[in-house]
Order: C-alpha cells, then structure tokens, then sequence
C-alpha cells in the first residue's frame, strides 16, 4: 500500500499541537514546577523527531527541518537543567519564549493569512527578531562546545602541562584536546552512546595532523547534534592511525530516528595547499548500535551524507576500529 505523504495542513496541525504543549511547559518552568515542565518538553522529545523525521514529510523543508532538531536539542538542554541543577549547561527558562516563538515562525508560512494561529504568532513574535533565535540555537550548540573547555579543566591532570605561552595559536590546543564533549547526564529509561575508536586503517596512514569529526545526522544528511573533533592521532604505526579516544554522542539513543548515521570524517593537513582536507569517512547505522567491538568500512570522498552514492576507498582489509558502550540507569 501507498504511504500517504503528510501535506502542509498535516504539519501545521502538529506544529499548532507543539507550540501548546510548549507553552504548558513553558508555563510549569515558569511557576517553579520542573517535574511537570519535564513532562511538557519530553512529550515533545518524544514526539517531534518520529514526526520530522519520517521519509514522507513533504511538507517540511530542509531549513524547516534544521531549526525543529535545533529546538530539540535545546529543549534537551533544559531538561538536562531542570533534571540537574549543577550541571554546567546554562540553558535557562526565559529561553523557551524564544523557542515557543520559533515555532511559531515556522507556523506562519503553512497557515492561511488570515487565520488565528498567524494573528497569534505575528503577536508573540513581535518582541524578538529572527536573529535573537537564531543567536540562542547558535550559543545552544556553541555552549555544547565550550562545556568540553570545563572539562578540560577539570581533566587537567590528565593532560600534559604546557606552558601557557605554547597555546598562543589557538590550533594547538585544538590539536591537542579536540573539541569532544562530556558525557551527557544520565536519565532514568534512557540509554547513552560512547564511541570508543581505536584506530584507523590506511595504505597511505602518512598524514599530518589527522583527526575525526563525528557528526549524527538524520537520513536527510541534517545533522541532529554538536559536531565534535577528536584530537590530532596519537600516534601512526605501518598501515593504523591510532586515535584511543572516546566520543560521547550528545543525544540518547532512544532520540535517534530510524535513518540515522553516526559519520567519522578522517581529516588532515595539506601544508601545500596550506588547508585541512577530507581523506576518507566512515558512518555506523543505527540498527548497528550494539555494545562490543564494530568495524566500519571506509568511502572515498565528496562526503555523501544521505548515503546514496558509496565508493568504497580500498578493497583491502582497512577499517575503522571502534568499540560501542551503552549507558543506562
């Protein structure tokens, strides 16, 4: 049977439906009730990615779809705030009006002029630009960012002393500590990623200053989470880059839509051309995320994020070695 594609007046009804049980939330965070704010925004954590994120939604858009898993991502922050009061994440309440409004932004170009759903949202929008929300998305992601700077704060014994004058470039400390982020708060019936990787295979493993960018991306190639960097490889043995590195997915994997991949991107440096450049990548499915040990086969670049046009890189036994573990309380 033929699925039946969801049209614009589909959507419009799911966002109106979403932009109400925001704003009961909005309004239990606002009265010093988390317990019940929680409630509100997990129902939309629940329901808000089995909707974007189904192959038939033609009435979404790609950008439409970029600011909805932005939206996402930042209610998650607030839940993380409201479920941990001491965590570093400062996601706070005042930022759910900015993402009430953002929602109704993407409501007034699939409602009719003159209903009340664009009266309602012209009202409630006139107190913040696009920019402002654009501003929270950006510092939301840029904060998933930076908490990886108090972690290595708190790390710093584990990481060989420098003298401060040896950071001046700020690429050094990027070589040297990535831009990997902590572990995210455990929730109860929730389960987290870490992606233990080993290293990877090469016939040509010479590079200079390789690293991995991990991105989740849904099957649209939209990524879902804060893009992180590994630090520059420790070490280049025959034919393997040795990475020994952990990376914390930043989403737990009950948010993960069928469709989904975790990409590695295997980046170096060209002194000659003086730029850094794609060498091969790599992606894990998501019915391929199971606890234990798990080899990736590596492609050769343009990056094909949606999956479609895959060339493999070498016919030679050459992998990306990980290691998967599951967390849960």
């Amino acid at each position: 049977m033929r699925a039946v594609l969801m049209d614009a007046h589909d959507f419009t009804s799911h966002l109106t439906s979403w932009i109400e049980t925001l704003r009961l939330g909005r309004e239990h965070d606002k009265w010093g009730q988390p317990v019940e704010a929680v409630l509100c925004y997990q129902r939309l954590l629940d329901e808000m990615p089995k909707v974007i994120n189904q192959p038939d939604v033609t009435a979404c858009t790609l950008e439409q779809k970029r600011i909805l898993n932005n939206v996402i991502s930042s209610l998650e922050s607030r839940c993380t705030v409201l479920e941990n009061p001491n965590s570093v994440n400062r996601m706070r309440m005042s930022s759910v009006t900015l993402i009430e409004n953002a929602l109704r932004k993407l409501l007034l170009p699939t409602s009719p002029a003159s209903s009340p759903e664009v009266a309602e949202s012209l009202e409630a929008c006139s107190s913040d630009s696009t920019a402002e929300i654009r501003e929270l998305f950006d510092s939301n992601s840029d904060e998933m960012r930076s908490n990886t700077e108090v972690d290595n704060e708190r790390a710093e014994d584990k990481i060989p002393a420098l003298e401060e004058d040896e950071f001046a470039d700020g690429q050094l400390r990027r070589k040297m500590q990535g831009t990997l982020l902590p572990r995210l708060p455990l929730t109860p019936g929730k389960t987290l990623l870490s992606l233990y990787i080993e290293k990877i295979g090469l016939k040509d493993a010479g590079l200079i200053d390789p690293y991995l960018t991990i991105s989740v991306r849904d099957y649209l190639g939209v990524a879902m989470t804060a893009i992180q960097d590994t630090p520059v490889a420790s070490l280049i043995k025959d034919n393997f880059i040795i990475f020994n590195v952990a990376v914390e997915v930043q989403k737990c994997i009950e948010y993960l839509p069928s469709g989904v991949a975790v990409f590695f991107e295997l980046k170096h440096f060209k002194p000659k051309k003086h730029k850094k450049s794609l060498k091969c990548y790599g992606f894990l499915e998501r019915d391929e995320i199971k606890p234990g040990a798990a080899v990736l086969e590596l492609y050769q670049k343009p990056i094909d994020y949606r999956r479609r046009k895959l060339k493999l890189l070498t016919v030679k036994a050459l992998y990306l070695h990980l290691h998967l573990t599951l967390h849960t309380m």
